[in-house]
């Protein structure tokens, strides 16, 4: 399913037209499927969607979304975006990747709205990969979180 899900992600002779997005439900895991957690792609980059419900509030006066919830989203993306390197270098194999350490930094309070992430590989050598995810409402030059994170990468990677 992990495969399936990179290649069509990947996929150069995707059915939708050049320059248009293509969304794909992201059900890798448990949290995933309850984030409600969306994969979109254009030409240019693979952005990941939280759609906004009333679960993922963590401040109802006034309501503001849970930070864990902007973490998680941020995570997710940047495994998605190793990912997918690692699929287009040469094959996912049998592991993902382990979360070795992760810095978040809260901007401003997320509204009770969709989030929007994506994530850029800094580095990525035979073991490790250094990532930065940003996270954004409306808006992508107002960023509401970013992170920082480190990843071991399985040995058959």
């Amino acid at each position: 399913m992990r495969d399936q899900l990179y290649e069509t992600l990947m996929s150069d002779d995707r059915k939708d037209a050049p320059g248009e997005d293509t969304e794909i439900i992201l059900d890798v895991s448990p949290y995933a499927r309850f984030l409600g957690l969306r994969v979109h792609r254009s030409d240019a980059s693979i952005r990941l969607r939280m759609p906004y419900h009333v679960d993922l509030i963590g401040s109802p006066f006034p309501p503001r979304l849970h930070g864990g919830t902007v973490g998680a989203l941020m995570e997710i993306a940047g495994l998605v975006c190793v990912n997918a390197e690692r699929f287009r270098a040469d094959g996912l194999g049998e592991t993902d990747p382990k979360m070795i350490g992760i810095t978040i930094d809260y901007l401003r309070a997320g509204a009770p709205e969709d989030v929007w992430a994506s994530a850029e590989i800094r580095r990525m050598g035979r073991r490790f990969a250094n990532v930065s995810a940003r996270a954004w409402q409306n808006d992508p030059e107002k960023l509401i979180a970013t992170a920082r994170m480190n990843l071991l990468l399985p040995k058959n990677a």
